[in-house]
């Protein structure tokens, strides 16, 4: 398995495809709410993460995408308490993150689910 325990043997470009493909296959399921595979897929991205160099906003965009995933099923009134404590982890996480591709826009969105989140317990 390309993405197990030896990930850094994969050479420079390899690694920041493979990031793009888990970000994509995050952002697939997270369309289609299917929350297992998201997260798996998310889980194998976070593997990858400290080798990626050139595509930094890969990172924070699939936390967010999470989040985002977390908050709809938690106002559809799935498993609500602890959807949102996962969305705002995840908002926090994206927040990490900085100096990369598309880092504004991400920004708002990240600070749309964080409004969202403001009148949800902790």
């Amino acid at each position: 398995n390309a993405l197990g325990a030896n990930a850094t043997e994969l050479p420079q470009s390899m690694v920041e495809c493979v990031s793009l493909c888990l970000y994509l296959k995050m952002s697939n399921y997270n369309g289609l709410e299917q929350l297992s595979e998201a997260t798996e897929a998310l889980q194998k991205l976070t593997k990858v993460q400290n080798e990626v160099v050139e595509e930094l906003w890969v990172v924070p965009s699939a936390f967010v995408e999470i989040g985002e995933l977390y908050l709809k099923l938690a106002m559809k009134g799935i498993d609500s308490e602890n959807m949102y404590k996962k969305a705002r982890v995840c908002f926090e996480r994206a927040t990490q993150f900085s100096d990369y591709d598309f880092e504004r826009p991400l920004s708002f969105r990240i600070a749309r689910g964080k409004d969202l989140l403001r009148n949800v317990p902790t």
